[in-house]
């Protein structure tokens, strides 16, 4: 569902840089909490059609919210590697933070899972 809003960055990008970048990655954050908290909603509650409805839109809502996301983070890493002319170093760097985080939050949740 992430992948459904991601095409909509031409468009996000206008209201994106109207905000500080602490808000958009702030907020984005919040989505993703709550995309995260819709995933793991079934196991406290268990399957019904109703929960299933409600965690395929508020998944699709997170969507677009975390794409928001992905877009300030590339926008803010554009900006600080204008600084000083290494924008492919500051991309190679953000990425990896964030597949490393993606490992290791994909670790904890196979053992608690």
């Amino acid at each position: 569902m992430i992948f459904l809003g991601s095409g909509l960055g031409t468009f996000y990008n206008k209201y994106i840089n109207r905000w500080p970048y602490k808000y958009v990655i702030f907020g984005g954050a919040m989505g993703w909490n709550i995309y995260l908290s819709f995933s793991v909603m079934f196991l406290f509650i268990g399957f019904s059609n109703t929960l299933i409805a409600v965690i395929l839109l508020g998944s699709l809502i997170c969507g677009f919210i975390m794409s928001v996301l992905y877009n300030g983070i590339n926008n803010y890493v554009n900006e600080c590697g204008k600084i000083d002319n290494k924008v492919g170093a500051y991309f190679g760097i953000s990425t990896c933070i964030v597949q490393c985080s993606n490992i290791v939050g994909n670790a904890v949740s196979a053992v608690l899972i």
